[in-house]
């Protein structure tokens, strides 16, 4: 699926484990009260975010919802 003229390919990319591999372990320092934590993609394309248990299951609950949106 192409979104925003986003391929999969730019993705996978921006988000390889080896380029990203340092921008992790730095974001893991700085939890917040959630123990979740973000970072930037190596190429400052993505923002990620980790999700606990409840924001999981709430982000996939309204996933089918929010791409219709985007399409």
């Amino acid at each position: 699926m192409i979104i925003d003229n986003l391929h999969p390919k730019d993705i996978r990319n921006s988000l390889n484990l080896e380029k990203n591999r340092d921008r992790v372990f730095k974001a893991g320092r700085g939890t917040g009260a959630s123990g979740s934590f973000f970072f930037f993609s190596q190429d400052k394309r993505f923002l990620i975010k980790t999700l606990r248990g409840d924001e999981r299951r709430i982000l996939l609950s309204m996933l089918d919802d929010f791409i219709q949106y985007f399409n």
